[in-house]
């Protein structure tokens, strides 16, 4: 606010306690899966394993492990052969725990709901989903802290806090990495991308889990 005012720049305070707001978005009632609330990571997990038994044209997968040896899941939608697929992904970032409720949530729609608008969407294309590319950080901001960005590899700096942990997952794909903003040569950095790319075994195991379909099945991919 001082910043603010020395440069005369109008401004408007919506928020009085951003801390009481983080806190309170903790975890709610865990014991099944719904979308007024977040859930752990096993109850995601559960969720999925759920629905994969009980419908055919369900197929869940095991895409990889994390660097500390969560399973990193799957689950594909197809209802007719010859669709092109749209694929989701949520929780590359551990502390955005809305990308993977939002997945789930759209996924939850395609096989459950009634509306034939959702219907129809989930009969004309095939859906892919990893709703959990980061386990490690996710549970890490469940347990520890909140607002952990990356995963929870140790990647061999230290600060004055002591060791520096993880890698911004985002930042590490090699598609034109190391571009401004990737902060590289700043390891302890909640944007760290790695020193070099394809670094992270959660990376490579969605690289390689998205290369193994066929060129032009993939239409869309959304993160």
């Amino acid at each position: 606010e001082k910043t603010l005012k020395f440069l005369e720049i109008v401004y408007e305070v919506i928020v009085d306690d951003l801390q009481k707001l983080i806190d309170e978005s903790s975890v709610g009632d865990d014991s099944q899966m719904e979308w007024e609330t977040y859930h752990s990571l096993d109850t995601i997990y559960d969720w999925i394993d759920q629905e994969c038994a009980a419908h055919d044209y369900l197929e869940c997968k095991v895409i990889g492990q994390s660097y500390e040896g969560r399973d990193i899941k799957s689950i594909k939608l197809s209802k007719r052969s010859g669709n092109k697929a749209i694929f989701l992904e949520g929780n590359i970032h551990a502390m955005e725990w809305i990308s993977s409720a939002t997945v789930t949530f759209l996924l939850n729609q395609l096989i459950n709901s009634e509306d034939p608008e959702m219907q129809r969407l989930s009969e004309e294309y095939d859906w892919i989903v990893v709703p959990m590319v980061n386990p490690d950080g996710f549970v890490y901001t469940h347990e520890v802290e909140r607002l952990w960005r990356k995963n929870r590899r140790p990647n061999g700096y230290r600060n004055e806090s002591g060791d520096c942990y993880g890698i911004d997952m985002n930042r590490n794909f090699d598609y034109h990495w190391g571009g401004a903003g990737w902060n590289i040569d700043e390891p302890c950095d909640h944007w760290f991308g790695g020193e070099k790319p394809n670094t992270e075994v959660e990376i490579i195991s969605l690289q390689n889990f998205v290369s193994s379909f066929e060129d032009g099945y993939i239409r869309s991919y959304m993160a």
